[in-house]
């Protein structure tokens, strides 16, 4: 999937690129791995080519970065580049395999950069081309976790505090999901707490324009019933009752039609 670029003398100096956007989920090397790295880099060469995709860094952040300070400081070392052909899908999985896999990551930190890799929002940048035949089998197989590490990875998204404490080493995915989840269910439990208790009362209308809003008040209503019953004592009740609310609707329409008809004759 990939070719080396042509030989150009151009080359042999360190171009300006920007990253990808698949390369800047994910994290950079720790200060001491970038020195590490820059050290090895000035004695040995640019032994890595940088891997580039529509014209951008797909992998080789953190060599890049050093061949830039090399040659800023007056040790440049010969630039090596490699053209990344395929899809986005591809290109998605070449970064998984050589960020993810090779770096000394928890299941947690693999679960959540996989999951921030596929979102199709990607920080906001509706200009990536991304693979949305993905699935979450598909991200837990590319991560090596479980699907339910995977489902919990994008709950924490949600919250990118908790997620930095994932990335960072501090929680595990499974224990930042729980947190999410409890604060959400506190949310509705004091939802339902301040919720003012009404009492419904139909006032008969007396044109077209107060029937349609008086249906449109109690339908609002209706749908407030549902949820607090699915939330007070089941979906199975919820959704009974719901079927239920339909037959009599559908009968009522059927009511209606031939009295419509007979309306319409006598017009």
């Amino acid at each position: 999937m990939t070719t080396p670029a042509p030989t150009n003398p151009d080359l042999k100096k360190v171009p300006t690129l920007d990253l990808h956007a698949f390369c800047e989920i994910i994290p950079p090397c720790t200060e001491a791995q970038f020195k590490e790295l820059k050290e090895d880099i000035r004695k040995n060469g640019l032994q890595v080519p940088i891997k580039t995709f529509e014209t951008k860094i797909l992998d080789g952040r953190n060599r890049y970065n050093v061949c830039v300070e090399l040659e800023n400081e007056g040790h440049p070392v010969e630039f090596k580049r490699e053209v990344f052909f395929g899809g986005a899908k591809e290109a998605l999985a070449y970064v998984i395999s050589a960020n993810v896999k090779r770096r000394h990551l928890s299941a947690s930190q693999r679960a959540l950069i996989v999951v921030r890799l596929v979102s199709s929002k990607l920080g906001g940048d509706r200009s990536v081309k991304l693979p949305t035949e993905i699935t979450q089998e598909d991200a837990a197989k590319l991560a090596g976790v479980s699907v339910k590490m995977v489902t919990d990875a994008a709950k924490v998204l949600k919250r990118p505090d908790l997620a930095e404490k994932v990335l960072s080493g501090e929680l595990a995915v499974a224990k930042a999901a729980k947190q999410v989840r409890d604060e959400e269910d506190n949310r509705k439990d004091e939802d339902r707490k301040q919720k003012p208790k009404t009492v419904i009362e139909y006032i008969t209308p007396d044109d077209a324009a107060s029937a349609v809003n008086a249906y449109r008040v109690l339908s609002d209503h209706l749908l407030d019933a549902l949820d607090d019953l699915q939330a007070l004592s089941s979906v199975g009740h919820a959704t009974e009752y719901a079927e239920r609310t339909i037959e009599v609707l559908q009968e009522k329409i059927a009511q209606m039609q031939p009295q419509e008809e007979e309306e319409e004759q006598a017009a």
